[in-house]
């Protein structure tokens, strides 16, 4: 019988994760406090989120499927009202310009020495939280929202 080493390795790639499509749960936890600069260099503080819903989107522009659900992000931030929607991205790449191409305006805040992707146990990106407005997490989707309405019915289980 031929072996097909290329199905297990498949197979171990999806028991582990492939690096930058998936994550751990943190559901049920307090959300961890943090303060970052956005592109501006506006600081940011969670703490001032508290009382309304949040999503923050973990991300780095060196990950494709980050990139790919980008678009999906947008269309629910330029829509939704129910939610806060905050990005994240990892490492020190300089963003103003791929965010002025793609005409995305949603708030991007840095995470320039991984502290905060540390502090929520972020392993791959891209990693969505999902937290109530009493700083509880709901829910965290490892991996990349295909569309806007998946990105928008997440959104509605913070109510």
């Amino acid at each position: 019988m031929k072996q097909k080493p290329w199905l297990a390795i498949f197979l171990l790639l999806a028991l582990i994760g492939l690096p930058g499509c998936s994550g751990n749960s943190q559901a049920g936890t307090q959300a961890p406090l943090f303060t970052l600069n956005d592109l501006t260099g506006k600081k940011i503080s969670f703490s001032d989120f508290l009382g309304k819903p949040v999503v923050i989107n973990f991300w780095q522009l060196s990950c494709q499927p980050c990139i790919d659900e980008m678009p999906n992000f947008q269309t629910v931030y330029s829509s939704s009202t129910t939610a806060k929607i905050l990005t994240v991205a990892i490492g020190n790449s300089s963003l103003t310009a791929f965010m002025a191409d793609n005409n995305y305006s949603f708030p991007v805040l840095l995470d320039s020495d991984g502290q905060v992707s540390a502090s929520y146990d972020v392993r791959y990106t891209p990693t969505t939280f999902f937290i109530d407005s009493r700083g509880q997490i709901v829910d965290v989707k490892v991996g990349p929202f295909t569309s806007s309405s998946d990105l928008e019915q997440a959104i509605k289980s913070l109510h």
